[in-house]
């Protein structure tokens, strides 16, 4: 399945997806002062691998910069002439001198199409991908392997807790100090787990 940024967790979300998935359920920080702004973020970008769709990223009043809206604009899936408009709520952390963003759907705007999604809009599931900034008009966004992490949690390489929801469906229970610490680990294992990755770049 092809992962784009932010859609994938629209995908997950109302469970269509055959792939297999890894989702928090806590954030990574429920600290405020934990969250960095970095206005390289904010902004139009489309991905370097799929020009069929777009994202807008700007900060959310009353935030002091700290918390994005994400809107994502890209083909319905049943009709491709039709654009579908889903909105995230995004925050940035910094853990040894990498970023991480903790991404949200926006369930104040946004609701399920079919009757049967609902069930899947109960927890407020939180996904985690490391980012990267070149320069001010290139995002680098890496997706986290789900099969390369959840074989480091079983040889206890990462200390975290997750509970198999459903078929392929996967989902940490730790809370943020403890996600922190495995997101900080994490980073030695760099080339295993974030090898999934996608090149974001600023549309004017």
């Amino acid at each position: 399945m092809r992962k784009h940024f932010l859609l994938i967790i629209l995908i997950t979300s109302i469970m269509v997806s055959s792939c297999k998935v890894v989702s928090n359920l806590y954030p990574i920080s429920e600290d405020e002062n934990d969250f960095v702004f970095k206005k390289e973020l904010i902004g139009k970008w489309g991905d370097v691998k799929d020009s069929s769709g777009y994202y807008q990223v700007d900060t959310v009043d009353g935030s002091n910069g700290k918390l994005y809206r994400a809107v994502v604009i890209s083909p319905n899936e049943e009709d491709k002439n039709i654009m579908d408009t889903t909105r995230f709520l995004v925050q940035l952390i910094k853990l040894n001198n990498w970023y991480f963003i903790d991404c949200q759907l926006d369930i104040e705007t946004n609701f399920p199409s079919k009757k049967d999604d609902y069930s899947s809009w109960l927890l407020a599931r939180h996904f985690v991908y490391s980012i990267s900034f070149d320069g001010t008009d290139k995002i680098e966004i890496t997706f986290p392997d789900p099969d390369a992490l959840l074989q480091l949690i079983n040889d206890k390489k990462l200390q975290l807790n997750y509970y198999n929801v459903r078929k392929d469906d996967y989902l940490i229970l730790n809370k943020p100090a403890e996600l922190q610490a495995a997101l900080k680990e994490s980073q030695k294992y760099a080339s295993t787990v974030y090898k999934e990755k996608d090149m974001l770049v600023r549309l004017k």
